[in-house]
This record gives structure tokens, sequence and C-alpha cells, in this order.
């Protein structure tokens, strides 16, 4: 996979000083996800996306889940 890191600055916004790593595949789809705050070295929080649904041309995860137990999914998606 191929991975984009987002570093914010340390003024404003709504996560000042924290980085977001996104790693995506050929087809440039996210797979997962990692939070790090304050740009620490090791991960605050990493999530998966997947089980994704075509909507209106959109291509939306409705799945991310982690390791240790946790899981958010989305139903009933709708694009207007």
């Amino acid at each position: 996979m191929q991975k984009l890191t987002i570093v914010y600055g340390n003024e404003g916004g709504y996560t000042p000083g924290d980085a977001y790593d996104l790693y995506f595949a050929d087809d440039y789809m996210l797979k997962e996800w990692i939070f790090r705050k304050g740009n620490q070295k090791e991960p605050s929080m990493a999530t998966t996306w997947e089980d994704y649904a075509e909507i209106n041309g959109l291509k939306l995860a409705q799945t991310h889940k982690n390791n240790e137990g946790f899981k958010l999914y989305f139903t009933n998606l709708e694009v207007k």
C-alpha cells in the first residue's frame, strides 16, 4: 500500500498538531487510517476502511474497525 501523511499546524483547526496517516491501494481506495495525537510516533488510534458501497458514483466505506474490538459501521447511506 501507499501512505499519505497529513500533519496539522500547532495553531487553529480541529486537531492542532495532530497527524493522520492514510494507507491506500493502487486503486486509491483507503484501506486504513491512523491517528497520531500531537504527531507522536506511536498511533493513538488505527481503523480499517472496508465494506465499500458505491452510491451515485461515490465509493463510501461502511465499516471501520480495529484489533481492540472497536467497530463503527454505517447503514442506509444516501447521497443527495
